[in-house]
């Protein structure tokens, strides 16, 4: 996540109007994907607690880190506060795409500690799970519904009077750049698992 997120960034300071706004933003981007790779790490350590009981995650995992989710988002807007922005989260509206996010990553992380066993090596136990395409397509899906995700969310950003006039070209720049990102970014771990091709 912060390779995609360092790599969004560079994207954007080529686009003339994130040469202006995105020094002052860069840190509110910065938390935002932060806060992701803290969720992450939750359902990571929820797939690791499901497989040390040997018990498949199930609803009752999703909804503990669903409201999991909306404490560190709460955080987020805290921080968020100190900056020229205003954030209301429409859970309404993002929830099923968060829940099928955390299920994709909940349900292959707790596979891959299962195989984690048999291969000592973690290459070998995600070679053995997935193939090469199957492993792109892995990181690319959860890539795409956190762009789906904060494509949602964009819209509950209140920018500064001075700033509202561009707001369509500001979040069709940003999700365009992410979208990009997220293949280049699975192609590479891609690359760094299965090698060359």
């Amino acid at each position: 996540m912060h390779e995609f997120n360092n790599q969004t960034i560079e994207r954007l300071r080529n686009t003339r109007f994130f040469k202006l706004i995105l020094p002052p933003f860069s840190n509110f981007l910065r938390n935002n994907v932060q806060k992701e790779i803290e969720k992450d790490h939750a359902v990571i350590f929820a797939a690791y607690q499901a497989y040390d009981m040997r018990m498949p995650p199930g609803e009752d995992e999703l909804r503990a880190l669903l409201q999991q989710a909306q404490e560190i988002d709460r955080k987020f807007i805290r921080q968020a506060h100190m900056l020229p922005v205003s954030i209301h989260i429409p859970y309404e509206d993002i929830e099923d795409i968060r829940r099928e996010r955390m299920r994709h990553l909940l349900e292959n992380c707790y596979r891959l500690f299962l195989l984690w066993e048999q291969k000592p090596r973690l290459r070998k136990a995600v070679q053995t799970l997935f193939d090469r395409n199957q492993f792109n397509s892995f990181i690319l899906r959860v890539l795409m519904l956190y762009v789906s995700e904060t494509r949602i969310l964009s819209n509950s950003i209140k920018l500064p009077h001075r700033l509202g006039f561009a707001r369509d070209l500001v979040l069709h720049t940003i999700t365009s750049a992410m979208q990009t990102v997220a293949a280049e970014v699975a192609a590479e771990c891609t690359r760094i698992i299965y090698g060359r091709t």
